[in-house]
């Protein structure tokens, strides 16, 4: 009697932890899907980019922050292989138009591939409610032909490898050019 009641506390347990598993891994694999216009999160990520000021001079870098935060109830993984394999910048003038691209900006459009191959990826998990920060320099005057004027620039993370496919993207911020 013992070893039965022993025995079905222990299924119970497998049976309760198997389907917390289960249900958090279709969570983790589910197929990607847009991110949400509103809240511009997909999975529970959110992203975040952020300047340190938003007034440049035309020849003087600019400084991106970028944030990504795990606000779901799974571990997701993100992919850390360089900036431009899985990240996709983009400005935007006054009318809602992208300016030309220099040729360094061409190349580096070419660069995002979120199916490409990763020599050098290395996994970085987020549990539920960490943070990762990665500060980055893009000098947007060199990636585009860009004159004094007022201009948003967005960031999109894309990466379609596995355990998590991920696409988020930040919203838009503010800066000029004088």
């Amino acid at each position: 009697m013992i070893r039965k009641r022993a025995g079905g506390r222990a299924l119970a347990m497998l049976v309760a932890c198997l389907a917390g598993f289960l249900g958090s891994w279709r969570h983790a694999v589910a197929e990607p899907g847009p991110p949400d216009a509103m809240s511009r999160t997909s999975r529970g990520m959110i992203y975040t980019v952020s300047l340190a000021t938003t007034t440049f001079r035309h020849s003087e870098p600019i400084r991106l922050e970028a944030k990504f935060k795990n606000g779901s109830r799974a571990p997701v993984t993100i992919w850390i292989s360089g900036f431009w394999p899985n990240h996709r910048v983009v400005v935007k003038d006054e009318a809602g138009q992208e300016p030309a691209l220099t040729k360094e900006g061409e190349a580096r459009r070419k660069a995002f591939a979120p199916q490409g191959g990763r020599d050098k990826n290395a996994p970085h998990i987020l549990n539920p409610g960490e943070i990762y920060r990665d500060s980055i320099e893009v000098d947007l005057n060199r990636l585009y032909r860009l004159g004094p004027s007022h201009y948003t620039v967005e960031v999109t993370y894309e990466d379609d490898q596995g355990p998590t496919p991920l696409r988020v993207t930040s919203k838009a911020i503010s800066f000029e050019i004088k």
